[in-house]
């Protein structure tokens, strides 16, 4: 038995790629334009580093916040002592060592039973000779009698109480009148009881058992991990977050541009960036030094611009009291004279330092208190040629000294807030592959798999066997009249003669196992969600009776393979017919 799935359908372009970037980088300009072909790796955009400093300095002051977050919830997750809130007698204990609080609560209520009057009560119908106050007489189930008192009445009920001994919560007990009469039975219960709660962490002690008096503040028992894991899990994933946030900021901004995932043509650029040649793009980032370094270099050929580091946040820095100065001897910078307030954030800047002899410096390098030359050079451009940077003798060398040293800058801008999300820069739509989608119906699906090569015949090349490949079956079927048909997507090479909307048909070429077992396709019926074979037949009632739900293989449009549900040389029955007649009158 052979068959052929045969099935029509549109070509259609490969899924584009979207680029997406984090939401809080700005692109200073773009070097592709809308249908242009790009290849993987390619730049499609320059990134404004300044402004991506500034982000990544939110970045970490968000991680900031976590942390300290973080801390008060580890510090909550210590042990935690529930204490007595009021005076009383511990009438149960719940808890155990070792059980989670919240399983006690949802088995009993609460992790302990305070009894507030010591007193136990049951509830029994009033007769009309029961006032507040009346004696009565209550029977235990072993028969002991106590004396108990009506303290509260109340549409037909009366609330008896009894000094409680010891007495077990629910049990049944008796209730006489002063002349004997029986009043009614019931359960007791604590008169006035107190639950003691706690739904968060493991009772690790119990400090008072059943049958001890406390007083208001005593300790009744311990827990520990008392926080809400969950919110502490969420704060350690959401800090998780924004840690691949700042990696790929820091990627970004050690690279400056955004570039293609893919070969394929762009699409979706916003009008609104400014676009700039790529020759330009990376000219632009070239510095044209004078000289390699302050080492070899005179300090009268350039313009110098010292400033001291007045408040630091990672790498954005307020600097204060600079300005102009001239300078003789790089290896010795004067002091910063003037007054006024800059805010710099460090890009690509070469740093210089000397100490015995020039060595280059980070950014991590500089702190509160140090001085900065900025190096310019003095034709029309005045580019930066580098920056030296020099620590004061009286301060010890160090990262980021945050401590003491700050100083209050007038007007300085607040510290950023940050939010995680992402923005569309464009779409690549990829150029190697197209795709066609076929319906595949509910009989046939099963037959096919992933990597399975078919044959595409288009209606505009019909003699061309194109050679396709499945990529994708959607589990998802649609269902019109009964029947279902699964979305089937298969990809081919694409060349110069094939073009999106083109028409053609899908064909599956495949053969049964040998040995199959098969039926007449007439036999397969479906019922609901299932496929069946009916295995008996009423002729007295001419009905099909006991359905067999069946799994189907392929089908020749004439016998389909049975997979299971039926055994060779089980009978099976289904109604045919063999000639057609039309009558007309």
């Amino acid at each position: 038995l052979t068959s052929l799935i045969q099935t029509t359908g549109s070509l259609e372009e490969q899924e584009a790629v979207t680029v997406e970037i984090p939401a809080s980088v700005s692109i200073a300009s773009v070097c592709v334009k809308n249908g242009e072909t790009v290849t993987a790796g390619q730049i499609l955009a320059k990134v404004d580093q300044t402004a991506l400093m500034k982000s990544i300095a939110s970045v970490h002051e968000a991680m900031d916040d976590i942390d300290g977050q973080l801390q008060d919830a580890h510090e909550a997750r210590a042990s935690k002592t529930l204490t007595a809130p009021v005076d009383g007698i511990v009438k149960a204990v719940y808890a155990e060592p070792g059980q989670k609080a919240m399983d006690v609560m949802e088995e009993h209520g609460a992790l302990m039973l305070l009894s507030l009057d010591g007193c136990m009560a049951v509830q029994v119908p009033a007769g009309e000779e029961l006032t507040m106050g009346s004696a009565v007489t209550v029977t235990l189930s072993d028969g002991a009698e106590l004396p108990g008192e009506v303290t509260y009445l109340e549409e037909g009920v009366a609330t008896v109480t009894v000094v409680d001994r010891g007495y077990a919560i629910g049990e049944l007990v008796s209730v006489k009148g002063e002349a004997g009469e029986l009043l009614g039975s019931g359960a007791l219960y604590v008169h006035k009881a107190l639950k003691v709660t706690g739904y968060l962490g493991t009772i690790t002690r119990i400090y008072r058992g059943e049958g001890r008096s406390v007083t208001a503040g005593t300790s009744l028992l311990s827990l520990s991990d008392t926080a809400d894991l969950a919110d502490y899990q969420e704060l350690l994933q959401k800090r998780a977050t924004y840690e691949e946030e700042l990696l790929r900021l820091f990627e970004i901004y050690q690279d400056g541009y955004i570039h293609a995932s893919c070969d394929g043509v762009v699409q979706g650029l916003s009008d609104e960036y400014a676009y700039s040649p790529l020759s330009d793009m990376v000219a632009g980032l070239t510095v044209q030094r004078l000289a390699t370094g302050p080492q070899d270099a005179d300090p009268t050929e350039f313009i110098n611009v010292l400033m001291e580091v007045g408040y630091q946040y990672d790498f954005i820095f307020y600097l204060i009291k600079g300005g102009e100065v001239s300078v003789t001897d790089f290896t010795s910078l004067p002091t910063p004279s003037g007054s006024g307030t800059k805010e710099y954030t460090f890009g690509s800047e070469t740093i210089f330092i000397f100490s015995g002899g020039w060595d280059t410096a980070s950014v991590s390098d500089i702190r509160v208190g140090d001085k900065l030359l900025f190096t310019f050079s003095q034709d029309e451009e005045q580019k930066l040629m580098w920056v030296i940077l020099e620590h004061p003798v009286q301060q010890p060398h160090g990262n980021h000294n945050f401590g003491g040293g700050k100083v209050t800058v007038p007007n300085s801008t607040p510290k950023p807030t940050y939010s995680i999300a992402t923005t569309e820069l464009c779409t690549i739509t990829p150029q190697e592959r197209m795709l066609i989608t076929v319906p595949i119906d509910e009989l046939d699906v099963l037959a096919l798999s992933l990597g399975q090569e078919a044959e595409l015949y288009l209606d505009a090349l019909p003699t061309t066997a194109l050679q396709a490949t499945v990529t994708k079956i959607d589990p998802e079927g649609t269902n019109s009249g009964g029947n279902t048909k699964y979305s089937v997507t298969l990809s081919l090479d694409r060349s110069a003669q094939l073009y999106p909307g083109m028409n053609g048909t899908v064909c599956f070429p495949r053969k049964v196992r040998a040995g199959a077992l098969t039926v007449p396709l007439a036999a397969v019926t479906e019922e609901g969600n299932r496929i069946v074979v009916y295995r008996a037949y009423d002729e007295e009632t001419d009905q099909l009776l006991d359905p067999v739900e069946v799994q189907t293989g392929v089908s020749d449009g004439t016998d389909v393979e049975i997979l299971s549900g039926l055994a060779l040389g089980d009978a099976y029955y289904y109604r045919y017919a063999d000639a057609i007649s039309y009558v007309t009158e």
